[in-house]
C-alpha cells in the first residue's frame, strides 16, 4: 500500500507538470489498490480528456469509489456533477449532501460551493447566514473564488450590510489571484468610486485583464473606456475591437455599442443597416435600451425601412421592461393614433408610467391630458401636479403649461406674476409660444 500511495503521489505531481500520460499509468496503478487519491485524478482526467479519451460516466465510476472511502474532495467533485448534471442526472439535494459531507471534513472548495447551494436555494431552503459563514470558512483557507462570493454580497447587501470598503477588498483578493469576474468588477467600483478613490487607470488596467481572460463585461467596458477616453488614450478603432470581442459572444451591451458605432460611422464605415442587425440580436435578449433603439430605427426608417407596426412592437416590448423613452413614445403614439390604435386612456396609463420615473415630457403631456380629460377624469389639481413636476426639470412646454394655468387660473389661483415666471422661463429656452403669451402679458422677455 506504500507504493501505491508514492505511485498517487508521482501521479499527481506529473499531473500537475502536464504529464498526463504518465500520470495515468501512475495513478491507474495506485487506483487499483484503492489508494483514493489517485481514484480521484483518474476522475479528473477522465472528465476532463486530459491523456484519456473524455468519458463522463467513466469519472463518475471513480468519482464515488474515492467517494465510498471518504475523501472529501471526491465528495467535492461528485457533488459538482449533481449540482451541473455532469455525467449524472442533475440533483441538487444530492449535490448539497456530497458537499456537506466534504466541508465537514474541513474541504474549502466544497465549503465554497455549499455556501452558493445555500445562497441561491439549490436542494435546500436559501439561508444567507449559512451561506455567509460557509463563505467565511472558506476565504480562511484562502479559496479564491469564495472571496468573490463574499464580495458580491457585500457590494449589493445581501445578507450583510452594505460595505463598499469590505467588497472592494474581498475582490482585490480574487483579482490579484486573476479571478477575472473579481478583476471586472473591482473596475467597475475604481470608475465609480465605490469603496475605493475614483481611479480610471486602474479601472482600464483591470478591465484589460478580465478581458485577456475573454471577460465579455470587461471587454465591453473596455471599449467604452477606449471610446470615451477613461483611463485610457482616446482610440475609437480600439473602441470597436472590444466591443467586436464581446459582441460575437452575445452581449447586449456590446451589441448595442458596436451597433452605435456603425450609426454614427465612429471607426467603421457609417452603416445603418448593420447597426439595425446588431440592435435585433440584443432586443431578442430582452435588453429595454437596444429593443427602443430598434423601435426608433423602424420608426424613422433608419437602417431598415419604415414600419410602424415593428416600432409599436419593439416600443411596447421595451415599455414593458421599463424603458422610459419607450413608455413616453408609445404613449405619444397611442395618443394621437399614429401606428397604434387611438387610445388615450392606454396613453394616459404610460405617460404615468414613465412621469414616475421622472420624464419631464410625459409629466408635461400627462398634465395636459388631466387639463382637457382625454383618457383620464377632467383635474385641474393633478393637471397642475404633473405640469410643475416636468416645469421644475426646465422643460419648456412643460413651464408654458403651467404659466397657461397660472394665468387662467386651472387648478390654481389666477396669479399673472407666476404666470409671467414660467412663460418666461420656457420663452428662454426658445419657446415661440410662450413669448407670445409674454407678450399678451404686457411682459418682455
Amino acid at each position: 500500500m506504500k507504493l501505491a500511495k508514492k505511485a498517487a503521489a508521482r501521479a499527481t505531481a506529473a499531473y500537475v507538470q502536464g504529464d498526463f500520460q504518465g500520470a495515468f499509468q501512475a495513478a491507474e496503478w495506485a487506483a487499483d489498490f484503492g489508494v483514493p487519491e489517485a481514484q480521484y485524478l483518474l476522475a479528473q482526467m477522465f472528465q476532463a480528456g486530459h491523456g484519456v479519451d473524455k468519458s463522463e460516466a467513466t469519472a463518475i465510476a471513480w468519482f464515488r469509489l474515492a467517494v465510498d472511502q471518504g475523501y472529501a474532495p471526491a465528495q467535492n467533485g461528485l457533488g459538482a456533477a449533481y449540482e451541473l448534471g455532469a455525467g449524472v442526472s442533475q440533483d441538487f439535494v444530492e449535490a448539497v449532501r456530497l458537499y456537506g459531507l466534504a466541508a465537514s471534513q474541513g474541504d474549502a472548495a466544497a465549503q465554497s460551493n455549499l455556501g452558493q447551494m445555500y445562497q441561491f436555494g439549490r436542494g435546500v431552503e436559501i439561508d444567507l447566514h449559512k451561506a455567509i459563514s460557509l463563505y467565511r470558512l472558506a476565504t480562511a483557507l484562502g479559496v479564491t473564488r469564495a472571496f468573490l462570493q463574499l464580495g458580491d454580497l457585500y457590494l449589493d447587501g445581501n445578507g450583510v450590510p452594505q460595505d463598499y470598503v469590505e467588497a472592494a477588498r474581498l475582490f482585490r483578493v480574487a483579482a490579484d489571484r486573476g479571478e477575472a469576474h473579481a478583476q471586472m468588477t473591482l473596475g467597475w467600483m475604481y470608475k465609480r468610486g465605490h469603496g475605493v478613490a475614483v481611479d480610471l487607470r486602474e479601472a482600464a488596467r483591470l478591465y484589460a485583464l478580465a478581458a485577456a481572460q475573454n471577460n465579455v463585461y470587461a471587454q465591453n467596458a473596455l471599449g467604452v473606456a477606449y471610446a470615451d477616453g477613461l483611463g485610457v488614450v482616446q482610440d475609437d478603432s480600439e473602441a470597436v475591437r472590444f466591443y467586436r470581442l464581446a459582441a460575437s459572444q452575445g452581449d447586449p451591451l456590446a451589441q448595442i455599442n458596436l451597433g452605435d458605432m456603425y450609426r454614427t460611422g465612429r471607426a467603421v464605415a457609417k452603416d445603418e443597416a448593420e447597426a439595425v442587425r446588431l440592435y435585433t440580436l440584443a432586443a431578442a435578449q430582452a435588453n429595454a435600451l437596444a429593443q427602443v433603439k430598434l423601435a426608433w430605427a423602424h420608426h424613422n426608417g433608419l437602417g431598415t425601412p419604415t414600419n410602424m407596426d415593428e416600432a409599436v412592437r419593439w416600443y411596447r416590448a421595451a415599455s414593458i421592461n421599463g424603458n422610459v423613452v419607450a413608455q413616453a413614445n408609445l404613449a405619444f403614439l397611442h395618443e394621437l393614433g399614429r401606428g397604434a390604435q387611438q387610445d388615450f386612456s392606454e396613453a394616459a396609463r404610460l405617460y404615468r408610467l414613465a412621469g414616475e420615473q421622472g420624464d419631464a415630457r410625459a409629466q408635461a403631456l400627462l398634465g395636459l391630458m388631466y387639463q382637457q380629460g382625454r383618457g383620464v377624469p377632467l383635474d385641474m389639481a393633478e393637471a397642475v401636479k404633473w405640469l410643475r413636476k416636468s416645469a421644475d426639470q426646465g422643460f419648456a412646454d412643460g413651464q408654458s403649461a403651467l404659466g397657461y394655468a397660472y394665468a387662467h387660473g386651472l387648478g390654481v389661483d389666477q396669479d399673472r406674476a407666476a404666470a409671467a415666471y414660467w412663460y418666461k422661463k420656457a420663452a428662454d429656452q426658445g419657446d415661440k409660444e410662450a413669448k407670445a403669451k409674454l407678450r399678451l402679458l404686457g411682459e418682455e422677455n
